[in-house]
């Protein structure tokens, strides 16, 4: 077997793994798995989304007031990534945000790891 088919049957098994997890967390309502915590505060995420990249990414500068929707062990949410059980697709976040007045500022990323920052409406 070619390294390109282990490739493409272990992609293949992580997107049917993701897919069937969405499918149960619609249909069944359970808190995130604890194995899960351990994974958002460690090496292999800081290796997969780096700290200081997301912030540079989402123009967090000093003085800022930023408002973390999520949770999370506190290291830093202001992304979504899959291995999270309750992912949302951007559109989704873009949604919700949107429906509380918030403002679309900037988006970027891809569909594996994305960041969308708003901006207060200003009080008119």
């Amino acid at each position: 077997m070619t390294s390109l088919k282990v490739i493409l049957i272990i992609l293949g098994v992580t997107i049917l793994y993701l897919a069937l997890l969405r499918i149960i967390r619609k249909l069944y309502h359970f808190p995130a798995p604890a194995f899960i915590g351990r994974f958002l505060d460690s090496n292999v995420r800081r290796w997969l989304q780096p700290p200081d990249k997301i912030i540079e990414r989402s123009g967090i500068k000093p003085g800022m007031t930023v408002l973390d929707l999520g949770c999370g062990s506190g290291m830093l949410a202001v992304t979504e990534f899959p291995p999270d059980p309750d992912y949302p697709l951007r559109s989704t976040t873009i949604r919700l945000c949107q429906r509380e007045d918030f403002i679309l500022d900037d988006n970027s990323g891809n569909l594996w790891n994305y960041t969308v920052r708003f901006k207060k409406p200003s009080s008119g």
